[in-house]
C-alpha cells in the first residue's frame, strides 16, 4: 500500500527553504510546546521546518534526519562539510557560502 507522500513534499519544501533561505531550522517538541501558543502558526515563523505531527512522539527529530538523508543521498553534501553546517543539538541546517 503507498503512502500519501506528506513528509516526501515537507522534506522537499524543507531543502527548497534551506537553497533559498540559506538556513533553516527544525525546531523540537519541547521547544514547540513551550514558545507557540498557536500551532498554525509554525508556517508562518521565520525558517521553521515543522512535521504537522509534531506532538506525537519523535516527529521532529524524524524529520530532521530525513532532511539530512535526503541531502546526503541527493544532493552529495555531508554533515558539516565545507557546504553545509549541521547543528545536532540545535537541529539546524546552514548553507556556508549563501548569497541571497
Amino acid at each position: 500500500m503507498r503512502r500519501s507522500g506528506r513528509t516526501t513534499r515537507i522534506v522537499d519544501e524543507a531543502i527548497q527553504q534551506l537553497f533559498t533561505k540559506g538556513s533553516i531550522y527544525v525546531p523540537t517538541k519541547t521547544h514547540l510546546e513551550e514558545n507557540l501558543k498557536d500551532t498554525r502558526s509554525v508556517k508562518k515563523n521565520m525558517n521553521y521546518i515543522v512535521d504537522p505531527d509534531w506532538d506525537k512522539g519523535y516527529a521532529q527529530r524524524d524529520l530532521f534526519s530525513r532532511i539530512l538523508k535526503r541531502l546526503e543521498l541527493e544532493h552529495n553534501f555531508k554533515a558539516n562539510d565545507s557546504i553545509l553546517q549541521v547543528d545536532l543539538g540545535r537541529m539546524t541546517f546552514t548553507l556556508t557560502d549563501f548569497k541571497k
